[in-house]
């Protein structure tokens, strides 16, 4: 179990360092409506980016259903629902790939 464990640290530590050779050219200048996203910052987007957006999707909507009725209550509903399931759906399916 312990080797596993230190394999998938392992693993994952490769994974960042080979992400975080493409992230210098995504951080160091926003991206112009203009631009094209480069095959660096395309990678990073489809391969870390979404699935965090898809995780936050997820997280979202579940803590949209615990907060319903309270939201019900307040009539905030749909404030909610554009807060913790709207906004990171859209951020991960609706944006174009390369722009984060």
């Amino acid at each position: 179990m312990r080797n596993r464990s230190r394999s998938f640290v392992i693993f994952f530590m490769v994974i960042v360092l080979i992400f975080t050779t493409f992230s210098p050219t995504a951080f160091a200048q926003g991206m112009d409506s203009d631009e094209e996203a480069n095959a660096g910052e395309i990678i990073f987007d489809v391969m870390l980016i979404r699935p965090f957006g898809l995780l936050a999707t997820t997280i979202g909507s579940v803590a949209f259903l615990v907060a319903l009725p309270f939201a019900a209550m307040t009539g905030q509903t749909e404030d909610v629902y554009d807060k913790m399931v709207a906004a990171p759906a859209e951020f991960t399916f609706k944006r174009p790939i390369g722009d984060y």
